[in-house]
């Protein structure tokens, strides 16, 4: 009987064993619901990982059409802004022929065209050159350049630079009287001081029509821009010592009534145009 009781004892026991550690056992493991809710957030996780991804590059998108848009309106405007410089550069190369921005280049430009050779003028020494840099940087009247004949300063410019040319070319500085010449008063006023005729006489409109400078240590070739004192009616250059021929361009004077040029050292044929002469 006690054999009996002790296995019904350890029966007992060990029964007992196991039904303790059944619900522990049962407790570690993973109930319906932890698995139903561990599934849902780890789907919330991905759908919301999803969303930051789809986030990012809506954001990367939008950034990059905002810099599209931008590249292309500083695209379009810098194509106008070029157009719009290549007008203006078109309009200041325009504006340089009106505003005296490289008088040097106009003058010369205009000089060249209806004045003196080019030749001439880039001859360095020549009567030409030398009135060309005096008119356009010493002259301290500065006139305004003209563009072309019918400007309204052309015949004041033209003659004050032909006068100028006329003083170079017979050695104005040994003149015996210098009538003012190349200075900064009109050249209208380039005359005796004494009140006499000699010098420079102008009409009505401001331009030369006589010329006398009798006895007056004139020397050298009497320059063919002279032909460009159109209303000149008198020319008296008497007594001094001029050289070479008549230059062809004087049949261009079609207003000279008076011509003395004796006692000089002119040579020559006589020039055919000198018989329309009225005196």
């Amino acid at each position: 009987s006690n054999v009996t009781l002790f296995s019904e004892y350890n029966f007992c026991s060990c029964r007992n064993m196991n039904n303790d550690e059944e619900p522990r056992i049962h407790d570690q493991l993973p109930t319906v619901q932890d698995v139903h809710s561990k599934s849902l957030s780890d789907l919330n996780n991905i759908v919301s990982h999803k969303d930051i991804n789809r986030a990012k590059r809506k954001k990367i998108f939008y950034i990059g059409l905002v810099t599209f848009i931008i590249m292309s309106v500083c695209l379009i405007f810098g194509v106008r802004s070029t157009k719009s410089s290549g007008r203006s550069s078109e309009v200041s190369e325009g504006s340089e022929d009106e505003e005296s921005l490289d008088r040097e280049a106009l003058a010369f430009r205009f000089l060249s065209t209806v004045c003196s050779s080019v030749d001439d003028l880039k001859e360095i020494g020549s009567s030409q050159q030398r009135a060309y840099a005096w008119i356009t940087e010493e002259d301290g009247l500065q006139l305004k350049i003209p563009k072309s004949l019918t400007d309204d300063n052309a015949s004041t410019f033209v003659s004050r630079y032909v006068l100028a040319v006329l003083y170079f070319a017979l050695d104005g500085s040994k003149w015996s009287e210098k009538f003012n010449f190349l200075t900064q008063v009109d050249a209208c006023a380039w005359a005796s001081v004494y009140g006499s005729t000699y010098g420079i006489l102008c009409n009505a409109q401001f331009e030369p029509y006589s010329i006398d400078m009798t006895l007056n240590s004139l020397k050298g070739f009497i320059p063919p821009e002279i032909g460009l004192l159109t209303s000149l009616e008198i020319l008296v250059l008497t007594g001094n010592g001029l050289k070479g021929p008549l230059p062809l361009q004087m049949e261009g004077l079609k207003n000279l009534q008076v011509l003395q040029l004796n006692s000089n050292q002119l040579t020559g044929d006589i020039p055919t145009w000198l018989s329309s002469l009225t005196k």
